[in-house]
């Protein structure tokens, strides 16, 4: 974890409240935001939620979450649908979430470290990440391969 400013975290910490970090959990980007929960100006606003409250965050604040890695991941394969998640236990809580199946779970680990795939694998993992960001509230920016 990064270490953070003590006067950004002590303004983090009262937007937090008494709710422990682990229970906040990664819900969308929002790119239009402008203002960290902490005060700093921001490009990219990261929504975590603990269920009854939602906080935006910056690039700098969302390293006190632990589901910063998966706001990272899916950042980038909205930018580019054709990259791999990379992370083996990321694809298996996705699948245990619903959000994928199990044959996609299967495809995504069996090609997870491959650079380069066939034109069929492409559309699939095309596919299969298009699915994720949908279900994050994400937008793919690259026009379908189909």
């Amino acid at each position: 974890m990064k270490t953070i400013k003590p006067e950004i975290r002590k303004r983090l910490e009262i937007a937090v409240g008494s709710t422990p970090l682990h229970d906040w959990k990664f819900k969308t980007v929002n790119l239009s935001s402008t203002k960290c929960e902490c005060g700093q100006g921001i490009h990219t606003g990261y929504v975590f939620t603990n269920g009854t409250k939602d906080i935006t965050v910056g690039s700098t604040c969302r390293y006190y979450f632990p589901d910063y890695i998966i706001a990272n991941i899916l950042v980038k394969i909205s930018k580019d649908p054709s990259k791999s998640i990379f992370n083996d236990w990321l694809v298996i809580s996705l699948e245990n979430q619903g959000i994928i199946n199990e044959w996609e779970s299967n495809f995504y680990i069996d090609t997870i470290r491959k650079r380069k795939l066939s034109v069929k694998q492409l559309k699939c993992r095309y596919r299969i990440n298009k699915k994720i960001c949908k279900y994050y509230g994400l937008t793919c920016y690259l026009e379908d391969l189909e």
